[in-house]
């Protein structure tokens, strides 16, 4: 079995262990998975490559930034990347697609399924924290990136913390 395969069957199994529902890509290695959370859906997408080996996250935010609104939008990704530790939000200014990505190189190493649950809550967990922020910078003309961002960074500041 080749570390290609090795790695597809660990995420296939985490993701069933957590009856997680998929479909498999058809001409790639990947997983494409729907998320629900109180306030939105998420597509995200697993892909795992070879060579190099790696696992490559990408949860895709429902929204479709108009033009107009793609110059605000670009600044609260920024703000919203700034001192992340894993994953980055991505605005492709063309299209206006939203997306969070997160990529774990592997090398010679085996994926576990416990690291694949891991990183695939962060990236999940990141989109939830930003979702009201990003929509409400799209939706609300008046209000700037530097206000949405805020909003979540004291929410954060706010939150207990493990002692």
């Amino acid at each position: 079995m080749t570390q290609l395969e090795t790695t597809m069957n660990t995420i296939s199994q985490a993701l069933d262990a957590n009856d997680v529902a998929y479909h498999t890509g058809e001409r790639h290695a990947s997983f494409e998975i729907g998320y629900r959370c109180k306030a939105a859906h998420f597509s995200i997408i697993v892909g795992a490559q070879q060579d190099p080996h790696l696992v490559l996250i990408i949860v895709k935010l429902p929204f479709v930034v108009p033009e107009d609104r793609r110059p605000a939008m670009a600044e609260a990704v920024v703000r919203a990347n700034y001192g992340a530790i894993i994953g980055r939000f991505d605005l492709n200014m063309s299209k206006g697609d939203l997306n969070h990505a997160i990529t774990v190189p592997l090398g010679d190493a085996e994926l576990s399924a416990s690291l694949f649950e891991e990183v695939l809550g962060c990236a999940v967990a990141r989109c939830e924290r930003y979702h009201r922020a990003f929509g409400r910078l799209l939706f609300d003309p008046t209000m700037s990136a530097a206000e949405a961002c805020a909003e979540v960074e004291m929410a954060l500041a706010d939150a207990p913390r493990p002692t």
